[in-house]
């Protein structure tokens, strides 16, 4: 029987509760992953063991935890001002 590995899933507060995503897999030797995630996120995870014979059901989830703050990582784009009123301006982008 070959070693399993591991799949490693997370639930997220941007999207719809009770809906998991696929983040990454590890090996079986692994206990731990360093995981790409979106900054000021609540996340909960879950894993679950897969080996040639299939897939383990999921593991209870974690609590959920917050990544830190962070600069944004791309600017506002299509800046535009407009005048509604002889003394103002709207200001608007995407």
């Amino acid at each position: 029987m070959s070693r399993p590995e591991f799949i490693i899933e997370y639930e997220d507060a941007m999207h719809e509760a009770g809906l998991w995503h696929h983040q990454t897999e590890v090996s079986g030797m692994q206990t731990t992953a360093q995981l790409k995630l979106s900054p000021y996120v609540n996340y909960s995870f879950r894993v679950m063991a897969v080996n040639n014979l299939g897939r383990s059901l999921p593991s209870e989830a974690s609590e959920q935890y917050l990544t830190k703050a962070a600069e944004p990582d791309t600017n506002p784009t299509a800046v535009e001002g407009l005048g509604s009123e002889p003394d103002n301006l709207v200001i608007t982008w995407k």
